[in-house]
């Protein structure tokens, strides 16, 4: 069960009025709510719950509650990466453009912090009434909607999050090959396989220190596991070279597409395959030496 907590600061009792909705609907909807008064919360409980809620009203021309502004500085200097926010309070619009203006300013904090928006900030003069429920009711709804997205994304990331990255920096990297080789295959003019082999030395020195630090987040504390990693990381890209050299060589030679763009072609088709290959070694063969080098 998803846990909120409901911080709120009133004088004339509107703001505890916005709370007690806002909780109410939050538990409707199965969020397991605790509601507090800011002058006995502190932004490190937020640490507990998936969703951080502040309802402040906003004083005279402006001003934040004066027994909210410790709570309001420490918001703006902690964590709260991964964490879901919403703010509502009440003001008056007799204030012009200062109206609700603490409201805004607590949710600039909570951006701040790197909380994620679950909702637009909710704006409420004075006490609220039966429309002002409704609103905040929705306003409750999209921060569920929100908090559920947030879950997926999360569970999809940790399921598949290296995958992607891998993927990701696979196309950089066969961007820089086939980039690489054109250059100086049809810019410099060299011959097609010593660019291509110097082409793959570029690709795989750029897909070593992307895998290392973005992919596989691999860490050594010594000289003997770094050369040990390296070196097995170069020697399986060193069989899918020539696995390169072989289609090149097939698709150029043999069957004689030489002209810039069929090389071209033979070269992105070759990159696939490459690609391919690169994956299985690495997904099974390299990742797993590094875990073992790593709990040695």
């Amino acid at each position: 069960m998803a846990k909120a907590l409901v911080v709120y600061a009133t004088i004339t009792g509107n703001n505890e009025d916005v709370a007690d909705m806002v909780t109410g609907a939050l538990e409707d909807l199965g969020v397991d709510v605790e509601m507090t008064e800011m002058t006995m919360a502190d932004v490190a409980d937020f640490d507990d719950v998936d969703l951080c809620v502040v309802c402040p009203y906003t004083y005279d021309e402006g001003s934040l509650p004066d027994e909210g502004l410790d709570f309001f500085d420490d918001l703006k200097e902690a964590d709260l990466a991964g964490k879901v926010y919403g703010v509502a309070g009440s003001g008056d619009t007799f204030y012009g453009d200062d109206y609700c203006k603490a409201v805004d300013e607590f949710g600039a904090a909570f951006e701040q912090a790197g909380a994620t928006k679950g909702s637009e900030n909710v704006h409420i003069n004075l006490a609220p009434d039966a429309e002002d429920e409704e609103r905040l009711a929705s306003f409750a709804k999209d921060l569920v909607a929100k908090l559920g997205q947030e879950a997926v994304m999360r569970k999809l990331w940790n399921k598949y999050g290296q995958v992607i990255a891998y993927l990701f920096w696979g196309v950089v990297t066969t961007l820089v090959n086939i980039v690489s080789f054109q250059f100086l295959s049809s810019g410099v003019h060299w011959n097609y396989q010593v660019a291509n082999v110097t082409a793959w030395f570029l690709s795989v020195l750029v897909a070593y220190l992307t895998n290392k630090v973005w992919v596989f987040n691999s860490h050594y504390t010594s000289w003997k596991a770094f050369w040990i990693e390296i070196s097995q990381f170069f020697f399986y890209r060193g069989l899918t070279l020539l696995i390169d050299m072989a289609f090149m060589f097939v698709g150029v030679t043999l069957l004689k597409l030489n002209t810039p763009i069929q090389e071209l072609m033979v070269k992105i088709v070759d990159n696939v395959v490459v690609v391919v290959a690169n994956y299985i070694f690495s997904r099974w063969l390299i990742f797993k030496d590094n875990e073992k080098i790593a709990k040695r």
